[in-house]
């Protein structure tokens, strides 16, 4: 990855997450105020529009999960078998609290940074992740979701191909911006799934101007 990332000791402790207040909060995070509101939809018709090219049947992991925001669209009726998993137990326990016991779905802890893949999924989904991690961090996970999918890749970037995220990137080549999300552009994105196997298959930026998340869907080369 190119030296555009920012260093991790200005980064956000995601280990917070992992405290039962802030999995609380952040099971309502997105439903506060009407911008988030807004996001929270687009992100929804993106992630449907995603999934709805892949076979309904295909078994799923969802890494983070966290408090379970994507669950109405992960499991239709008649869906395949899905994994939800987080590093935070107490986002386990709000999806847990929230869908309760289905035949169709196994809650897992998974520390993307820690662990190593334990089976492999037709589908992987890692949402609102790596643009929290530095550069390193970010190829670790990406190694996991990577091997992890044995067909397709639903992931969420930072990206300097949005207004939002091309400013941030300059700053941060120019060396008046530190920390912060780690920006990529869609070369560099391309680039880093590419020698793990797999090749874009589709980008949609949430808002191109007010915001810096861009969804992407991969498929396993042939």
């Amino acid at each position: 990855m190119s030296a555009t990332g920012n260093e991790s000791a200005d980064r956000p402790d995601l280990t917070r997450y992992r405290r039962p207040e802030r999995a609380e909060a952040y099971a309502g995070k997105f439903e506060k105020t009407w911008g988030r509101r807004r996001t929270s939809r687009r992100e929804h018709r993106i992630l449907k529009d995603f999934l709805a090219r892949v076979p309904k049947e295909s078994s799923l992991l969802n890494v983070p999960c966290g408090a379970g925001r994507f669950s109405e669209i992960l499991l239709p009726e008649g869906c395949g078998p899905r994994v939800f998993a987080d590093a935070s137990l107490s986002m386990l326990d709000e999806v847990r609290g929230k869908l309760g016991v289905r035949p169709d779905l196994r809650l897992e802890q998974i520390d993307l940074l820690k662990d190593e893949p334990k089976e492999t999924f037709d589908v992987v989904v890692c949402i609102r992740l790596l643009h929290h991690l530095d550069r390193s961090e970010m190829a670790r996970v990406l190694d996991f979701l990577c091997r992890a999918a044995k067909e397709s890749l639903i992931l969420t970037v930072a990206s300097d191909a949005t207004w939002k995220g091309w400013r941030r990137a300059r700053k941060t080549r120019a060396g008046t911006r530190r920390g912060g999300e780690t920006i990529l552009s869609p070369a560099e994105l391309s680039h880093e799934l590419g020698h793990r196997g797999f090749r874009l298959d589709g980008l949609r930026h949430v808002d191109r101007l007010f915001s810096t998340q861009t969804w992407a869907l991969a498929r396993r080369s042939s």
